[in-house]
């Protein structure tokens, strides 16, 4: 059922009105099906929501991170 849903079915998207732009865009660029379309590493790590991991902003990009696994995790159990 898992493997049916995740090959067939659109990707999730984070709900904009609760994560940021750039966790948005980060999401979505790695959840691309296509290998060829997604995004790089590299392009994702000098992306904007990464970026200030590499600046020292780790607190803000850990917050958001647990907010999007919390609610990843909770949109499973409907």
């Amino acid at each position: 059922a898992l493997f049916d849903w995740l090959c067939n079915k659109d990707p999730p998207r984070l709900d904009s009105t609760k994560f940021s732009p750039e966790l948005c865009d980060f999401v979505e660029k790695t959840l691309i099906k296509d290998p060829t379309a997604r995004a790089s590493a590299g392009d994702l790590l000098n992306g904007p929501w990464l970026r200030p991991i590499a600046t020292g902003d780790h607190e803000a990009a850990r917050k958001e991170l647990a907010e999007w696994m919390s609610s990843v995790s909770s949109s499973g159990k409907n």
